[in-house]
């Protein structure tokens, strides 16, 4: 026996139209949206069953009957996502309309994950073939105004903790910016709303207690890196200066009076105005 069923939130009034073989008034129903609605207004629902079928074609055939007159997938009033045709809810391969989008959205406005929720998918491990397929799926696609908006809201007041700020700088160590970015940058125009809230949110930013490392010291290792990325540079810019002549061991001079060529630092102290040339015979 198949049972066709109707169920009512006592404490809610939302609906959900479904089938089992178990004892109806026992079964809690399989829905999604109806399953999350029990989970957090709690199972307080009465039963009624509409029909008890012999096989999958008379429960198609009521299910999708009471799934039209009702239209239990259009109506706020039901929690069904799709039309029940017997077959079971599985949505792999189909399509989700835009009105079951925007009743599984409604469902989610509001609440919070427990922690029991977020620890579990904070250990998640999502595999290397996953992560391609999520990066091809964002490919390409624009954040309206309004998202970046709502983005901004959420993110606005929150501190990284030191091991996030860590795991962001491996995440971009080696990485080059592609030839359409650095153009998107460099041609970016700055509104002077914008430019004056850059401006307000760097004053002062680097003084005292603003100081992002106020009351802290580096390390002997960070010591040793910060000292030796300090000798590269100096001796890339004395290169350059080498290269360019603009160094005073590197540039030659010529005395106008004795016409004797050498390094500048040297002329410059026994030639030009200290010339012998110039001394009395």
């Amino acid at each position: 026996m198949i049972y066709l069923y109707k169920k009512t939130h006592l404490d809610t009034g939302l609906m959900y139209l479904g089938k089992t073989i178990s004892d109806p008034f026992i079964y809690k129903g399989s829905g999604l949206h109806w399953k999350r609605h029990l989970k957090y207004h709690g199972n307080r629902v009465k039963t009624e069953v509409l029909r008890e079928c012999v096989d999958d074609e008379e429960i198609c055939k009521w299910g999708l009957h009471y799934s039209k007159i009702w239209d239990v997938v259009k109506s706020n009033e039901w929690a069904n996502l799709i039309e029940e045709n017997g077959k079971g809810g599985s949505a792999k391969g189909r399509k989700v309309s835009e009105e079951t989008k925007r009743k599984i959205s409604e469902s989610h406005k509001g609440k919070k994950r427990t922690e029991e929720s977020k620890r579990k998918m904070s250990g998640r491990k999502v595999s290397e073939e996953t992560k391609r397929k999520l990066s091809a799926a964002q490919k390409g696609k624009k954040l309206s105004e309004e998202t970046k908006r709502k983005i901004s809201e959420v993110h606005k007041g929150k501190k990284l903790s030191e091991e996030t700020k860590r795991k962001i700088s491996e995440s971009h160590k080696g990485k080059k910016h592609t030839e359409e970015s650095k153009r998107k940058m460099s041609g970016r125009v700055f509104s002077e709303e914008t430019k004056r809230k850059i401006s307000d949110a760097k004053r002062n930013k680097g003084c005292g207690e603003l100081n992002s490392f106020f009351g802290k010291a580096h390390t002997e290792e960070a010591k040793i890196k910060i000292g030796k990325s300090s000798k590269k540079r100096a001796m890339a810019q004395y290169k350059k200066r080498l290269v360019s002549g603009t160094d005073a061991q590197t540039m030659q001079g010529i005395c106008p009076h004795c016409k004797k060529e050498g390094q500048y630092r040297a002329m410059k102290r026994w030639h030009y105005d200290n010339c012998r040339e110039l001394s009395p015979h």
